[in-house]
């Protein structure tokens, strides 16, 4: 089942009451979202970016070769 990626009222007023005690926004979230809801930690959001240049590159690469071969 697909889960929201909306913050309810009272759940964005929880975080920044979490906030205020942690003064971590990670850890406020982390403690305030349920982790089913949770898409993504900062772990997996730098190795999907890692993932994301790594595929950049092979396009990169492929483009310059079609570009040598067509001249």
């Amino acid at each position: 089942m697909a889960s929201r990626h909306v913050l309810t009222v009272n759940q964005v007023f929880e975080i920044m009451l979490e906030w205020l005690k942690v003064q971590d926004w990670e850890k406020a979230f982390m403690h305030v979202i349920p982790k089913r809801k949770l898409a993504a930690t900062k772990k997996d959001t730098e190795d999907q970016d890692k993932d994301d240049e790594d595929d950049e590159d092979e396009e990169n690469e492929a483009d310059a070769e079609i570009e040598d071969t067509e001249d």
